[in-house]
């Protein structure tokens, strides 16, 4: 098939989505979070997944506990006898979960009602207090979440000093600031907020260069469904000689090169960070290509790896899908323009999941603005018709995502 206008490229890209199934109705999914499981005192640690993430439960090897991505738990008994149990099951819920509320139902379950079962905002506990449990038998909390806003409020981040001197610390996130005096001996502190990260001047009365100095600041917790970083916005006060493009991210990591900057009693240097709750990896996504000659269509398993180190539709270019974000980049040695090409990554929706906005940062690439992206739900469409990549150029597209979405519609395209 050969397209011959851009308008054509379009369209093919709406019959692609028209091709497809409405999709199934989603409300909130906690799959992917780390979640906590407190048996009388003994802990594990588990990832919401298709799986039993307790398989046996803490403490009695006579019982697992299923935790399931719309918000309930199971807890069954796997022995081969009778069994009276007396015990407390916890589950604890990370942020941004908020629980609402629970209750209780059981097969073949003596002793257990909605009596047995209390809730707090991150939490939910099943006192089973001398319950009678047959063979197979099984109780199912059902509790109500809701999820809110992402934030590092609580998490643990570690703050290094690189460069001309290596130094690093940690602290969990607070009302004060985590880092009084930064690493590194410098007259410098690092605030490290729910959604930014702040370098605050410690001198007094008295101006200090550094020498190609650079910070990076990590949420080092478990858990990613705490905050994905997808996009940041630098605010500068009174600082003098700072680099160009001194700021750059990762999913979970600030880096600032200071370089020879001169700060005084008032210079402050605050990153505002985008927060993502999506979490891709190790979940199937579809991706769509379309040029003027032909047109392709994969799904992947999203990993740390680059899921297509060379695009059939334009060899030279490599497209890797991250935690929250895509990356297109020239992996070839000299520059590139493509012509009409249109691509797409689609299925977010069916993981309970909807694209609320798309942040646009290129590198050596272009040029390119938000007239050229379009997101449906849990699609996003890029037209890379008429691009210019220089030898490692890259566009990143930060994805925020939430985690409701009201419907599933797959028969309107994505399509800038």
């Amino acid at each position: 098939m050969r397209f011959t206008s851009r308008n054509e490229v379009l369209y093919a890209a709406a019959v692609f989505m028209a091709a497809l199934l409405p999709g199934p109705l989603s409300a909130q999914s906690l799959g992917g979070f780390l979640v906590t499981l407190d048996v009388d005192g003994e802990e594990a640690s588990a990832v919401i997944g298709p799986g039993v993430e307790f398989d046996p439960a803490p403490a009695d090897a006579r019982f697992s506990l299923d935790v399931m991505e719309s918000g309930a738990f199971r807890l069954f008994n796997i022995s081969n006898s009778n069994v009276v149990l007396s015990r407390s099951y916890r589950l604890k819920l990370p942020a941004p979960v908020l629980v609402t509320g629970a209750t209780v139902a059981s097969t073949n379950v003596a002793g257990i009602d909605d009596e047995n079962v209390s809730w707090t905002e991150d939490s939910v506990t099943l006192d089973t207090s001398g319950a009678l449990w047959e063979i197979g038998a099984e109780t199912l909390v059902d509790f109500s979440f809701q999820l809110g806003p992402p934030s590092w409020s609580g998490d643990t981040v570690r703050a290094r000093s690189l460069g001309d001197l290596f130094d690093q610390d940690t602290a969990e996130i607070g009302t004060g600031i985590e880092f009084d005096p930064a690493p590194g001996f410098a007259p410098l502190a690092i605030d490290a907020g729910s959604d930014f990260v702040e370098f605050i001047s410690l001198t007094d009365g008295f101006q200090w260069t550094f020498n190609n100095r650079r910070y990076d600041v990590t949420n080092i917790a478990d858990d990613i469904g705490t905050g994905v970083i997808v996009d940041l916005s630098v605010d500068v006060q009174n600082v003098s000689q700072l680099p160009p493009e001194s700021a750059s991210f990762t999913d979970r990591s600030i880096m600032l090169d200071l370089g020879q900057s001169r700060w005084a009693d008032d210079s402050r240097l605050r990153l505002d960070l985008a927060l993502s709750i999506g979490n891709l990896l190790g979940e199937e996504v579809t991706v769509r290509g379309i040029n003027e000659f032909d047109s392709t269509e994969q799904m992947v398993t999203v990993d740390d790896l680059v899921e297509f180190p060379s695009l059939v539709l334009a060899p030279e270019l490599e497209l890797d899908v991250g935690t929250s974000w895509l990356r297109i980049r020239n992996t070839s040695s000299t520059e590139t323009t493509t012509g009409l090409l249109h691509y797409e990554v689609d299925g977010l929706d069916w993981l309970g999941l909807q694209i609320e906005r798309v942040y646009v940062n290129s590198r050596a690439a272009g040029p390119v603005d938000s007239s050229r992206i379009a997101i449906h739900e849990g699609c996003v469409g890029i037209d890379l018709s008429d691009l210019s990549f220089a030898p490692g150029g890259e566009i990143y597209l930060g994805l925020l995502v939430s985690a409701q979405r009201l419907f599933a519609d797959r028969f309107t395209t994505c399509s800038p």
